[in-house]
């Protein structure tokens, strides 16, 4: 059975040498609703739950074009049940969504260059 990132790699087309990294399925993208993330090692994509096998859906962002800002989310005030992930770019709003601690650690890893500080 072929992984998640397998199964975007094979839809959406990749420029030469650039590969997926990571993708998850996420509750909300800002205002949308459930939502696919991935992140290859050049772009942030994101396209709705429902249709994301269509390869016409699918947003993307130059990573070289975003930051992003990590936290963690706290379950009973003692332990972090995940990271809260919050992608700022110039002129936009700024859109998040949550990841377990699986998921959240390959995005943070695909994020490593472009995570800043949360203020």
């Amino acid at each position: 059975m072929n992984t998640l990132v397998e199964k975007i790699g094979s839809i959406l087309p990749l420029e030469p040498g650039e590969r997926i990294a990571c993708a998850a399925y996420v509750r909300a993208i800002g205002s949308k609703g459930p939502s696919m993330v991935a992140v290859s090692d050049r772009r942030l994509l994101v396209a709705p739950r429902s249709a994301w096998m269509s390869v016409g859906v699918w947003s993307e962002r130059r990573l070289s074009d975003v930051r992003i800002e990590v936290g963690t989310r706290r379950s009973w005030g003692l332990f972090p049940a995940g990271r809260r992930f919050e992608i700022i770019e110039d002129g936009e709003p700024p859109t998040a969504f949550e990841l377990e601690s699986k998921d959240a650690r390959a995005f943070a890893k695909a994020f490593e260059r472009r995570l800043v500080p949360r203020r």
